[in-house]
């Protein structure tokens, strides 16, 4: 309604606007015209004083030159008198002295009398023009042009007021023109609102007949109230409106949770919802299959207010649970932590007994915790802190994001750890020893190949495997088997040193050598070959040389006589 007001006043204020331009204009256009009016009469007025004096002039100009030629006729008529008397009387004289007769001077007489006759006769013939010249002078010029010059002056008149009758009636047909062209926009106007009403109509009630809608008592009374078309068909748009939006915002949260759901494969909520989906599936009249997301949102109701509750529950049961379990896998690493420093000293000595070797002296091992370098130890430090603070609220209600984040980055790190190492990422191990002068410090097997020969390095890691291998057991009753490969490229006294150290710490040696004719064969209490044809063991005695005889019969004979 406001709208409409603003818009009727807007154009209300348009064409008072536009008719007092033109108000103005015609105004205008009308002081212009006065003007204009007042310049002609101004005009007419000057031209005709002008025309009046003119006249006037001409006539006291033309009476003045006819009483100037009257005033020469009678001074020259006066003049001829006097010479034709003064002639005469010569004349008179002159005959009157001679008595004689003149020829010539009878010629000239003659000649006068036939030019004065000529003169009479042109003058009697002219004479018509003369008397027609007095009587347009006398009527025409004196007395009808004062008549015309009146009638002028009233034609003039009467020609400026037809002229400004003629501008009032323009004015007014334009006035009237210019309110029926007002009159034609308003009625054009409204037919538009008309027919576009009528448009919006036949669109709504085409959109109604779509909707299922519930029924209502045919009998009841129209409400009449005093909303104009405009309004009641804003009004239903904008509840056809409202209603397509809150259909569409049903649409967009169910596909919305179908999307999560979908996503949700193997919860079980995926499977319920599908078949909540069949349940709703409706074919419309084009024959295509769709669903009714209305009855969607009674599943949905279902979904979220019971099944996801129990979801919850047993999501935040497993969440508890790998909370437990990466909290204790944290505190065993960090007792593991605790007790490399107290490893290092035992394994040191231990290193310092059985395994004598010469020229090496100060064996000692150094372990050092890597726990803290770790790539996932700061996330579980950080993890174990929201897991206690979770308990510490009474785990109610699922953790916020940043603990499954956090216990996702965790999973991710230790996944990789696994599958990138094994216990050595936990620590290094630094072997310490003497040989000669030479302090040596030992961390990879390079640095033990290259720290001295070939043989004495073969040494020094059988000196701290053993060390090792007797803390591994410690006080059980168990034979460890050792797999020893390259022995045959020690020297014998080295080689009986290893196998005393082993028989010493009941660990049986197990080795492969392709000459069955080795003298390490002999440090060996069982030593088998494999048949290449029938592959099956044969017991293999090695052969004893006669100096040896010899010697262990001398032994055997002094311990008798002995």
């Amino acid at each position: 309604v406001l709208s409409e007001y603003q818009h009727a006043l807007k154009e209300r204020k348009q064409r008072a606007k536009s008719q007092l331009e033109t108000n103005q204009q015609a105004q205008k256009k009308l002081q212009s015209q006065f003007e204009m009016d007042r310049d002609d009469i101004k005009d007419q007025q000057r031209e005709a004083v002008t025309e009046h004096s003119f006249h006037w002039q001409q006539l006291i100009a033309d009476s003045d030159a006819r009483l100037a030629q009257l005033d020469g006729e009678i001074k020259q008529a006066k003049a001829s008198a006097a010479q034709d008397r003064e002639e005469m009387a010569k004349w008179l004289e002159n005959e009157l002295n001679q008595r004689g007769l003149d020829v010539d001077e009878i010629g000239q007489l003659k000649k006068q009398v036939k030019s004065l006759k000529d003169a009479i006769y042109k003058t009697e013939t002219q004479r018509h023009k003369v008397a027609d010249y007095d009587r347009w002078y006398q009527t025409v010029f004196t007395g009808q042009k004062v008549t015309w010059q009146q009638g002028l002056t009233k034609a003039r008149k009467a020609l400026g007021e037809a002229e400004r009758e003629l501008n009032e009636l323009q004015v007014q047909y334009r006035e009237t023109r210019e309110t029926l062209k007002t009159k034609q926009s308003e009625l054009e106007k409204l037919l538009s609102v008309a027919t576009e009403q009528l448009g919006q109509v036949d669109t709504l009630a085409k959109n109604l007949a779509k909707q299922t809608l519930p029924k209502v008592d045919t009998v009841a009374e129209w409400q009449h109230d005093e909303l104009s078309i405009t309004q009641r068909l804003s009004r239903a748009q904008a509840l056809l409106k409202e209603r397509e939006e809150l259909l569409s915002d049903i649409r967009n949260y169910v596909e919305r949770f179908d999307q999560l759901i979908a996503a949700q494969a193997g919860t079980g909520l995926s499977d319920t919802w599908e078949r909540a989906r069949e349940e709703c599936a409706v074919i419309n009249s084009h024959g295509v299959k769709g669903i009714d997301h209305r009855r969607m949102v009674g599943h949905l109701s279902q979904l979220l207010n019971v099944i996801v509750p129990q979801k919850i529950q047993g999501l935040r049961e497993q969440g508890r649970i790998f909370g437990a379990d990466l909290s204790q896998y944290y505190f065993v690493l960090a007792d593991i932590d605790k007790r490399i420093v107290s490893q290092s000293r035992r394994i040191s000595k231990e290193v310092d007994g059985e395994l004598f070797l010469d020229g090496v002296s100060d064996s000692a091992v150094k372990i050092r915790s890597r726990i803290s370098e770790l790539e996932f130890w700061p996330e579980l430090e950080h993890f174990r802190t929201l897991y206690d603070s979770w308990m510490e609220e009474g785990a109610h209600e699922l953790p916020d994001d940043e603990y499954g984040q956090s216990m996702r980055r965790v999973l991710d790190i230790l996944g990789r750890a696994a599958l990138s190492g094994g216990i050595s990422k936990l620590l290094d191990i630094e072997l310490h020893l003497r040989e000669g002068n030479s302090d040596l410090v030992i961390r990879t097997d390079r640095q033990l190949n290259e720290s001295s020969s070939h043989g004495m390095a073969y040494l020094i890691l059988c000196k701290f495997l053993l060390a090792f291998t007797r803390l591994l057991r410690g006080e059980a009753d168990a034979v460890i088997h050792w797999p020893i490969d390259e022995l045959g490229t020690l020297h014998q006294s080295n080689v009986k040193k290893i196998f005393d150290a082993c028989q010493a710490n009941n660990i049986s040696v197990v080795g492969a050598f392709p000459n069955p004719e080795s003298d390490v064969l002999k440090l060996f209490e069982n030593r088998y070959l494999i048949d290449k044809v029938s592959k099956q063991l044969q017991v293999v005695q090695p052969k004893s040389s006669n100096l040896s005889s010899l010697i262990q019969a001398r032994k055997a004979k002094q311990e008798v006589s002995a």
